[in-house]
């Protein structure tokens, strides 16, 4: 995993962005923000809500709703 690569959910909805800086890449965890359709998102702020484009629909990564999640791999 890498600062803003796209990965699937687990649970297959939708998908992650991956927040979490390269220079803390040896932790065992990375922080993830959920991705929203631009629709459903807050209100872009670019650094706390980058907008992406997962296959299917323009999204914004939610940083408000972000967590740590065990790093694959």
């Amino acid at each position: 995993m890498a600062r803003f690569d796209v990965h699937r959910r687990l649970d297959g909805a939708g998908y992650l962005l991956d927040l979490q800086a390269d220079i803390l890449r040896d932790l065992n965890t990375r922080f993830v923000a959920p991705s929203l359709p631009l629709g459903e998102a807050p209100r872009p702020a670019a650094p706390l809500n980058p907008a992406f484009m997962p296959p299917g629909t323009p999204s914004a990564g939610a940083a408000r709703r972000g967590r740590p999640a065990p790093r694959r791999g």
